[in-house]
């Protein structure tokens, strides 16, 4: 099992409108390894925004993420569903405006090389 809670900081120098600047966010993830090679995933981000939104701004939502990952010798192997279609931690703290419905789960594969 491993576990971690980490808080974050985030700044854009040129946003749209529709957008802030400034995004803290804080993150717990996770993994449980359960059978031999197999592991649960897990991730869960609540994102916030330094200022009140404007009227015309939508505030970001929190994410939720789950998989599995296979391990073997020389690789890994992840699949994944995710509430954001954003991929690096910043673009998820500040424009994650999906809610949590399962209608709008974004699926992911990983394979990682062990050398």
């Amino acid at each position: 099992f491993s576990f971690e809670l980490a808080g974050s900081y985030s700044h854009f120098n040129k946003v749209d409108s529709v957008f802030q600047n400034d995004g803290i966010g804080l993150m717990a993830g996770g993994r449980v390894h359960i059978y031999n090679d197999w592991s649960l995933l897990f991730e869960y981000s609540q994102n916030f925004w330094l200022d009140a939104p404007a009227h015309y701004q939508t505030k970001p939502q929190p994410v939720i993420s789950f998989g599995f990952e296979k391990a073997t010798s020389t690789h890994s192997f992840q699949v994944f569903a995710s509430s954001t279609d954003k991929i690096s931690p910043q673009r998820i703290m500040n424009e994650s405006f999906q809610d949590l419905s399962l209608q709008r789960l974004m699926l992911g594969f990983n394979i990682m090389v062990k050398f």
